[in-house]
């Protein structure tokens, strides 16, 4: 009864967690399984049911057969506990197989611990006493075992995560490891009180064995939570890890596009390509000489941004340079974002028209994190100490969901209204994506990819009013 309680218990429980998942990724059921959560959920659905249906066996059978399937039951769920393993922070970093190994046995050696506490509970309600007692000392040796690795495994995960002194106490994460180890110190604690003083005093009385029992639980539900509580923090190290990308070269960016009739090319030059005021060079070319168009008397550029229709459109005229080449500097890049260009080279009656997309390169910097079978995610910091988590699921050639999300300085979401999410494939056209709010300042856009650079910008809009933008770089397949 106990180990069928204990797996409904964690089918439910996985059920949920799955769900939760889903729904923060702001997928539909049948783009589960092609998704980056698509082996978890299998991983986790198909070991949490074997455990299931061997309990459910077990409580049907008698004698050997019944042993073998309470066996095979705590081998379903030790593989349900491998499976959350490979898909939290112990996959990420170096040495992930021995970590994986490390936080397996460590999460296996609790389990055994404080489940088999409740079931020890539970059975000295109905068990003869001798039983009883040799059933209590027998859980108080496997017990002790289970605590010498839960304690030896956690240091060593615990010193991994954090990685430094410094970051025990300055980080989130820190904080919640002290809290957890001494939780389990307090359980080390009542473990040595069963052992010292209320185990010898069996099978004469087991009142103490069980109020302490009882408090060892409550005290291994708040550990158990504060576990929990750090599966949702970033470790330390993990963080120092993903070294922050510098600012992007600011080598001039050139773009060579001809006309719709095929009778010119458009070499432009923009230097450096940010915000701001900019440098800006244009060659015109024959489209099938290769060398520079006759009769052009002057190129005059014309500047949108799509993204923003709000913003006016301006004119940047260029002046003729050395080298058959035409140039002025101008502020028309005023906002970070991608812009449609057009060059009018003006050629008496037989003017061309060109049109280019510029996008723009920001000073920003970017953190990457990489968990394997995750996402990769990557945050994009702001002026003001706004951040913007991106990432694309599953990142592959094909149908895709690309999802920004803003958050302030302290890491709590922060409610950026109107956003509109666009991608431009490298050499490619600009694509405003169809985007949803899935929470407050998290959009989602579908997004149909192929193989290659692209580069996926957001705009939305701060609590105040305010323009944002944040863009990111990211290679498909």
């Amino acid at each position: 009864a106990q180990v069928l309680a204990g797996t409904g218990i964690a089918a439910l429980g996985t059920a949920l967690v799955i769900t939760a998942q889903v729904r923060d990724a702001g997928l539909g059921l049948g783009d589960v399984l092609s998704s980056s959560l698509g082996r978890g959920v299998i991983e986790r659905v198909v070991t949490v049911t074997a455990a299931l249906l061997l309990a459910l066996a077990a409580a049907r059978l008698h004698g050997r057969a019944r042993r073998a399937a309470l066996v095979g039951a705590g081998a379903a769920a030790a593989l349900a506990m491998l499976a959350d393993v490979l898909n939290s922070h112990a996959a990420a970093g170096s040495w992930p197989s021995v970590n994986e190994l490390l936080q397996w046995l460590h999460i296996s050696a609790v389990g055994y611990w404080i489940g088999g506490l409740a079931a020890l509970l539970l059975a000295l309600r109905v068990a003869p006493g001798e039983d009883r007692a040799r059933a209590a000392r027998r859980f108080s040796t496997g017990a002790g075992i289970a605590l010498v690795v839960v304690l030896a495994t956690g240091t060593v995960r615990a010193v991994v995560e954090i990685g430094s002194w410094g970051s025990v106490l300055s980080t989130s994460f820190g904080r919640l490891v002290l809290v957890k180890v001494g939780l389990i110190t307090l359980l080390a604690g009542l473990g040595a009180v069963q052992r010292v003083r209320n185990l010898p005093r069996l099978p004469r009385g087991f009142s103490g064995l069980r109020r302490v029992g009882a408090a060892e639980l409550g005290v291994a539900a708040a550990a158990v939570l504060a576990a929990a509580l750090l599966v949702n923090v970033a470790p330390p190290a993990s963080a120092a890890a993903t070294a922050p990308s510098g600012p992007p070269p600011l080598q001039p960016l050139t773009l060579t596009v001809s006309d719709f009739a095929t009778t010119v090319k458009v070499q432009l030059s923009v230097s450096p390509a940010t915000a701001g005021f900019n440098t800006f060079t244009a060659q015109v070319l024959d489209y099938n000489t290769g060398t520079p168009a006759a009769g052009v008397s002057g190129v005059q550029l014309d500047f949108s941004l799509p993204q923003r229709p709000d913003v006016g459109g301006s004119t940047l005229q260029l002046a003729s340079a050395a080298g058959n080449r035409w140039t002025a500097r101008g502020g028309n890049l005023s906002l970070d974002g991608v812009w449609s260009v057009t060059a009018l080279v003006e050629r008496g009656a037989a003017s061309q028209d060109v049109a280019f997309t510029v996008p723009t390169r920001s000073l920003q910097r970017v953190d990457v994190s990489a968990v394997s079978g995750q996402p990769t995610l990557y945050t994009v910091h702001l002026d003001g100490g706004l951040q913007v988590q991106w990432y694309l699921d599953p990142q592959t050639a094909g149908a895709d969901l690309v999802h920004a999300t803003f958050f302030d300085p302290a890491g709590n979401g922060y409610p950026a209204a109107h956003g509109t999410l666009t991608s431009l494939p490298s050499g490619g056209t600009l694509v405003t994506l169809p985007t949803k709010e899935l929470e407050p300042g998290h959009y989602v856009g579908s997004a149909t990819l192929a193989a290659g650079r692209y580069r996926f910008d957001v705009t939305a809009q701060s609590t105040d009013g305010k323009p944002l933008s944040a863009h990111i770089d990211i290679t498909v397949g």
